[in-house]
C-alpha cells in the first residue's frame, strides 16, 4: 500500500498545497480516481475505500453548495484524500477545510498538472511497490531456506534479468534508528523521476529489504572491480543518495547466479556488525571475531540459551525497575571495564560491581563465573546480532 505522504514526494505533486487534513496523511492509497460531472450525478457509486480523489469542482462551479455535498459523499465512501484543481475555485470555504481537518482528510489544491498525468505516475508508483514488495520476498526466500543453486539463479535473474557474471552486495540501514523505514521506499520512489531513469545501469538494482536498501553492483569476469566503500559511495552519489544517513555492510565479491544467497547474508551480517561496534561502514571480511559468532546464530540450542537468559533479565529488570541488560550492553561495549561502564551509565563503579554480581547469580545455571567476561560478551553479541 501507498501512503499519500509517499506520493507527495514524487516530481508531479511538487506544486501541490495542502489546506486541510494533515493528520491524515499518513492514509493509504489504493486507487486515484477523478470526480467530475458524471460521477457527481451517477450518486458516487464507482468510488471506493482508499480512492484518492482528483476534482476541478466543474459540476460546483456555479452552485458552490454542491461542494459540501460532494464532499459528504467522498467522506462516506472513505476515500484517502482530494486534490482540486484550480479552474473555478482558487480557495475553499472555511466549512470545508473544517470537515477535511475534523474527518483528517488531506485537502490539496494544484493548478499546473494534468489529471491523467498525476493518475499514470501514481499508478506507476503503486506498480513499483508491488515490485519492491516481490523483491523483497525473494530475498527473504534467498536467505532463510536451503536452495539449490539452479533456484539461486533463478531468483537472480528475477530480480534483475540483465545482472552480470560477478555480485558484491551493499546493505545499509539508517545509523539512526529512531528513522522512519518508509524513508527507504521513498527513496526508491524518487529514483523512478529522476534525469538517469534512461540510463543504462542493467548491472545495478537497489531493492528494499526489511528497514534497509539493499544495492547489488554487478561485473564481468573481465572487469576490474574494487570491492570497497567508495564503489557505494559512487552508486549512492549517482542515485543522489547521503550515504552519511547509514550503516553499510559489504560483502566479499561471488559469483551473481550461484552465490547471491552468500553475498546478501555476507551484506546484512555485516550491516549489524557495523552498528553494533557503531561504525559507518565495515566489510564481512573484516568481522574478525563476529565472523565466528554469526554461525552460532544458527544453532537452535543456543539461541534458546540466550533468549532463555535475556528473558531472565529482562523480568528482573521489570520486577524492580532494574538496569541489568543495559548495563551488561554497555559492560561489553567497554571491553569489560568497569570504570568506563560507570561513566557511560553515570553511575559509580560499585554501582556497576553489583549489578553484575546480581548477574552472575542470576544466570549462575549458564554461565561460567571463571570465564564471566567471555560468556557475557557471546551471548551479548548473539544477542545484538538477534534483535537488530
Amino acid at each position: 500500500m501507498l501512503q499519500i505522504n509517499e506520493v507527495m514526494n514524487l516530481t508531479i505533486f511538487r506544486n501541490f498545497r495542502l489546506i486541510a487534513g494533515k493528520n491524515g496523511l499518513n492514509r493509504e492509497i489504493t486507487n486515484v480516481d477523478i470526480l467530475e460531472y458524471e460521477w457527481f450525478n451517477d450518486g458516487f457509486e464507482v468510488f471506493n475505500k482508499g480512492d484518492f480523489i482528483i476534482t476541478s469542482l466543474f459540476f460546483a462551479k456555479d452552485n458552490q453548495e454542491l461542494i459540501e455535498k460532494s464532499f459528504i459523499r467522498l467522506i462516506e465512501k472513505k476515500i484517502s484524500g482530494i486534490a482540486i484543481k484550480t479552474i473555478f475555485f482558487k480557495e475553499l470555504p472555511p466549512e470545508i477545510l473544517k470537515m477535511a481537518d475534523d474527518n483528517q482528510i488531506p485537502l490539496f489544491l494544484f493548478s499546473s498538472a494534468y489529471m491523467e498525468d498525476i493518475i499514470i505516475a501514481v499508478n506507476e508508483l503503486l506498480k513499483s511497490k508491488q515490485k519492491y514488495l516481490l523483491f523483497e520476498e525473494k530475498i527473504y526466500d534467498l536467505i532463510d531456506r536451503s536452495n539449490s543453486r539452479e533456484k539461486i539463479a533463478s531468483s537472480a535473474h528475477e530480480i534483475n534479468p540483465h545482472f552480470k557474471n560477478n555480485v558484491i552486495t551493499f546493505y545499509l540501514t539508517f545509523y539512526d534508528k529512531t528513522v522512519s523505514p518508509r524513508e527507504i521506499t521513498n527513496y526508491l520512489n524518487r529514483l523512478f523521476y529522476k534525469q538517469y531513469r534512461g540510463t543504462d545501469l542493467s548491472n545495478i538494482s537497489l531493492v528494499k529489504y526489511k528497514e534497509g536498501l539493499m544495492i547489488f553492483y554487478t561485473f564481468t569476469d573481465n572487469e576490474k572491480c574494487d570491492n570497497d566503500i567508495h564503489l557505494c559511495k559512487r552508486i549512492l552519489r549517482y542515485f543522489d543518495i547521503p550515504l552519511d544517513l547509514f550503516c553499510t555492510g559489504i560483502s566479499n565479491s561471488h559469483k551473481t547466479f550461484t552465490q547471491l544467497d552468500i553475498s546478501i547474508q555476507e551484506s546484512i551480517y555485516a550491516d549489524k556488525v557495523c552498528y553494533i561496534k557503531q561504525k559507518k561502514y565495515l566489510y564481512y571480511s573484516g568481522l574478525d571475531i563476529y565472523s565466528y559468532l554469526i554461525p552460532l546464530m544458527k544453532e537452535r540450542s543456543i539461541q534458546t540459551q540466550v533468549d532463555i537468559m535475556i528473558n531472565i533479565l529482562l523480568e528482573y529488570d521489570k520486577k524492580y525497575t532494574s538496569s541489568l541488560l543495559k548495563t551488561l550492553l554497555a559492560y561489553v561495549k567497554n571491553n569489560g571495564e568497569i570504570s568506563k561502564t560507570a561513566a557511560e551509565l553515570f553511575q559509580h563503579p560499585n554501582t556497576i560491581r553489583y549489578r553484575l554480581q546480581k548477574v552472575k547469580d542470576l544466570l549462575a545455571p549458564y554461565l561460567d563465573e571463571k570465564n564471566f567476561y567471555e560468556y557475557i560478551f557471546i551471548f551479548m553479541n548473539l544477542y545484538l546480532l538477534k534483535v537488530e
